[in-house]
């Protein structure tokens, strides 16, 4: 299938993401929210722990980028980062080894196709975009990862 050009070295994704939560679901979680910000609002924490739990968060955040990784991309087939990782030649251990080698903002710096990297124009609504849309929306990704 042709599609005004040649397909090569692309992935289309054809659904950006499995359906959403049920109406049902969707209520549960708004109640558990409801009933627990009041709570979270009451907790309150001096400015020397909010440090702390910043210095904590981003001591273990390559950690955690890794953990996302592996959870929220990787063991779910209807992820469309998931799509656009294997059509570049991505494996998990791929991104753990280039994480553990040149550090988290490197390793993204490294992972992202130049197509995909946000320029003044297409910021500010005009130009072309090589990924776009909506849950159900259709999108054309270039990969240009070795």
């Amino acid at each position: 299938m042709k599609m005004g050009g040649s397909l090569r070295g692309r992935v289309i994704i054809r659904r950006l993401a499995t359906p959403g939560p049920s109406p049902r679901e969707e209520l549960t979680a708004f109640g558990r929210y409801v009933v627990r910000l009041p709570s979270f609002l009451r907790q309150k924490i001096t400015p020397d722990e909010a440090r702390r739990r910043i210095r904590e968060a981003l001591a273990r955040r390559e950690e955690a980028f890794l953990d996302l990784l592996a959870r929220g991309v990787y063991a779910n087939p209807g992820s469309p980062y998931l799509a656009l990782l294997q059509a570049a030649g991505v494996e998990l251990g791929d991104a753990r080894s280039l994480v553990a080698e040149h550090g988290l903002k490197r390793a993204l710096d490294k992972l992202r196709p130049p197509a995909l990297t946000p320029t003044a124009t297409s910021s500010r609504g005009g130009g072309r975009r090589s990924a776009t849309g909506s849950r159900g929306s259709s999108a054309t990704a270039t990969s240009t990862i070795p």
